[in-house]
């Protein structure tokens, strides 16, 4: 974390020095403010994938589960509450903000404070020493795999943005960009805490059977049931939902969510159990998978606001694409949780107590 601090230090420098060039080539002035907040928003999504880790390997599955409801409701709560009262653009990233604020107050709160103690592996011993050394030696093509994966990751996750907003303007995506925060929601609070514990297990049965093949076909129907009964349900009642909440001039956000809601759908079961390529040590396989899952998106933006030139339209394809990426990442998930067998059909064994 310190070293994060070291890199996101001299970013804030860099963005305070050159935002108002940067807001006048995007001929955007409302920029020139909003981008100091880039480093900060980093700051605490780095605070919280350390604490999530640190509970995992402790398994505080409570805290844990405790962790991410306050992670994703003080986003998207405060995301709703500043984007509705902002005018959408610059109220989104001060509710980004604020929701990381008050995360980074209840981290600080909960763990850092004492509840658990973050030196606890690290007692100086050469034991210790010599098995850390180890482990990074093995590991050590997963910083190269993993940066670019979760860029390719988090350029997926926005490219809808900038197409969006680009062909259609900020008011529609205005309209998307609040419907997926707040789809978000409940995606990230169940999904992340199945896909925590999920992950836990999963890598002890790996390392001491060889495969986690069994409790992947046996969580999988269930995980898909319980997406179904709730995205079902939503299916159901967005739209007049929109319009309780919000108010009759955001019922074309409820439309806009029925449309998304298989994707959503998809995403909650293939990341509820999700991190099997990591357990499996298939980064490279994870890599192509971003990869393509945003070639997929791309094209279908683009033949969306091409062929269409609807938001509807774009967004069916959209969620097409992304549904399929989904799919295809369970099926990679699946075959790749057994381990390869050598010539005689044995299980290859790992030296390795595993991974998390």
């Amino acid at each position: 974390m310190q070293r994060s601090a070291i890199v996101l230090l001299p970013a804030l420098l860099v963005f305070v020095a050159l935002r108002v060039p940067i807001a006048a080539a995007l001929d955007n002035p409302a920029l020139r403010s909003l981008l100091i907040c880039v480093p900060l928003i980093s700051f605490g999504q780095i605070i919280y994938n350390c604490t999530s880790e640190w509970l995992v390997r402790e398994k505080a599955f409570r805290g844990l589960a405790i962790n991410r409801i306050w992670q994703s409701s003080s986003l998207s709560l405060s995301k709703l509450a500043f984007g509705v009262a902002g005018g959408i653009g610059g109220g989104l990233v001060l509710g980004e903000v604020l929701g990381r604020l008050f995360y980074i107050g209840h981290s600080y709160r909960r763990v850092w404070r004492g509840r658990l103690s973050w030196s606890r592996a690290a007692d100086g011993t050469v034991a210790i020493q010599r098995r850390m050394a180890a482990m990074g030696r093995r590991y050590r093509s997963f910083p190269r795999l993993m940066v670019p994966d979760q860029l390719v990751n988090t350029i997926g996750g926005s490219i809808h943005v900038l197409a969006i907003g680009y062909a259609f303007g900020p008011t529609e995506l205005g309209y998307v960009s609040l419907l997926f925060s707040a789809l978000y929601l409940p995606v990230t609070i169940v999904s992340s805490s199945l896909k925590d514990v999920f992950r836990q297990q999963a890598s002890i049965n790996y390392v001491r059977d060889g495969t986690c093949r069994p409790l992947y076909a046996k969580l999988v129907l269930p995980v898909a049931l319980l997406g179904f009964a709730g995205f079902g349900l939503l299916y159901v009642i967005s739209p007049w939902l929109f319009v309780f909440v919000f108010g009759p001039e955001w019922a074309k956000a409820g439309e806009y969510s029925r449309i998304l809601v298989p994707m959503f759908f998809f995403n909650f079961v293939a990341m509820s159990l999700g991190g099997v390529l990591v357990i499996a040590e298939q980064m490279a396989v994870s890599l192509r998978w971003q990869v393509v899952s945003l070639v997929l998106g791309g094209a279908a933006l683009v033949v969306g606001i091409v062929a269409f030139n609807t938001v509807t339209g774009t967004l069916w394809l959209f969620t097409i694409a992304r549904s399929f990426s989904y799919v295809h990442y369970m099926v990679l998930s699946y075959r790749y949780a057994k381990r390869p067998t050598d010539d005689q059909g044995a299980v290859r064994r790992r030296p390795s107590k595993g991974i998390l």
